[in-house]
């Protein structure tokens, strides 16, 4: 049985096989050694491996049956000007036979999976994604006594996961007892009419999943491009041009980076999101007002007044609680934009992008409440308000190392080096 779980594919370069090993995106050609960089269409489908050890009766079969697996930040916006984060890492079974209380527990957070390609054996889900995730909201909130204003799921990524699952017919009672070798996965009794049809998906001609391959060479300087896990964009150290995939196909993703008058050698920048917005049903018309409507002691720069609001979202992941920081700090910091180069130097120290600007853009309710917590008023607008996303853009902004944080040169705002390492896993 885990023969069939193994995957091949083939190098776009030379045509030479490809391992598909389950958890990085990233691979290489095992004939060229050329890196690749996987494109999938749809979710990816793993697979739970089933230990040596395990004794299955005779009479018993084993199934691999899906579950939809969240993992990202989830936030919840309360009356009380109360903003939570939390790290989101569930399953939920796609399969209905079995109840939704099951999960998968924290197996496949420290289990290597197996990347499952061509589809023999697995059973295709009978929940779509967005009919799991509800599930998942529903048995998060039976732990909550409060109801949320909102909340948003950011960075999410989605998957399928196959489980094993040891099918024991009961004789002479026309019913059958499934059980699950990971996770809460209780016993269930399920009539024989329902084994017969699940059994029927497994005869049904597999559905491959389509997997696209873009070598990582820089297509301006045929130059590498860095192997970064996770990636959504690669910037190319040999001629500064940026990429993201569009189309199954690498296109150009223009930027802009901060002008530093120090070495270049001393310091890092760090991706940021620049969002600029019309804010509908609150009183914030300018960049100006937005400072003043959380530092209203300090005067921002003449010219804020005369620019829309604007919001600075970390392309990088971090924590819950450090995300949010980050991202208010950074969007009241007197950054001028004015002061923008049009490309970083070739081989400038770079953090990779990581977070899509689909999802940072669904952060901007959530950072503004955190920053509006001791407004009341402007706290009580943000559910109702309407945002017209007007500009986007990816900035790199300079940050100096400075023992175990990164501080940043025109906003004074600390990361913490570690914190950037731990949010490569989320």
């Amino acid at each position: 049985m885990k023969e069939s779980w193994k995957a091949k594919g083939y190098c776009p370069q030379c045509g030479g096989p490809v391992d598909l090993n389950a958890g990085d995106p990233l691979l290489s050609c095992s004939f060229c050694k050329t890196r690749l960089y996987m494109v999938p269409k749809g979710p990816l489908r793993y697979t739970l491996p089933v230990n040596d050890g395990l004794t299955i009766q005779r009479e018993g079969r084993l199934l691999y049956l899906p579950y939809w697996r969240f993992r990202g930040l989830r936030y919840k916006v309360f009356d009380q000007r109360q903003v939570n984060g939390s790290l989101l890492d569930t399953t939920v079974t796609a399969f209905s036979g079995i109840d939704t209380g099951s999960s998968l527990g924290i197996r496949p957070q420290v289990t290597i999976l197996n990347l499952a390609v061509n589809g023999n054996h697995l059973i295709p889900p009978e929940r779509n994604a967005k009919e799991a995730l509800c599930i998942a909201e529903k048995r998060l909130l039976q732990f909550e006594e409060d109801t949320a204003l909102f909340e948003r799921f950011i960075g999410e990524t989605q998957c399928l996961i196959y489980a094993p699952f040891i099918l024991t017919e009961l004789p002479g009672r026309e019913r059958y007892v499934l059980k699950g070798v990971w996770g809460i996965c209780p016993e269930q009794d399920i009539d024989k009419s329902e084994i017969t049809a699940l059994l029927k998906s497994l005869d049904r001609p597999s559905q491959k999943v389509p997997l696209h391959f873009l070598p990582l060479i820089c297509p301006e300087c045929g130059y590498n491009l860095p192997a970064a896990s996770g990636a959504v964009a690669l910037l190319c150290q040999n001629c500064s041009r940026a990429w993201w995939v569009r189309r199954g196909r690498f296109s150009p993703l223009a930027y802009g980076a901060l002008k530093i008058s120090a070495s270049s050698r001393d310091f890092s920048f760090l991706p940021f999101w620049h969002l600029t917005l019309g804010l509908s049903g609150m009183p914030i018309k300018s960049r100006a007002d937005l400072r003043l409507s959380v530092i209203s002691y300090q005067n921002p720069p003449e010219t804020w007044s005369r620019e829309a609001v604007q919001i600075f979202i970390p392309a990088f992941k971090l924590s819950p609680r450090l995300f949010l920081r980050v991202a208010g700090n950074m969007s009241l910091a007197p950054i001028d934009l004015s002061e923008m180069d049009q490309d970083l130097k070739p081989g400038q120290r770079t953090e990779p992008v990581r977070l899509p600007l689909e999802e940072a853009a669904q952060a901007v309710k959530v950072i503004l409440s955190d920053l509006f917590k001791r407004h009341r008023k402007l706290y009580s607008l943000v559910p109702r308000a309407r945002l017209r996303l007007r500009h986007t853009s990816l900035v790199y902004l300079p940050f100096k190392r400075q023992g175990r944080e990164f501080v940043g040169l025109y906003s004074g705002q600390a990361i913490p080096a570690n914190a950037i390492e731990i949010g490569k896993s989320i």
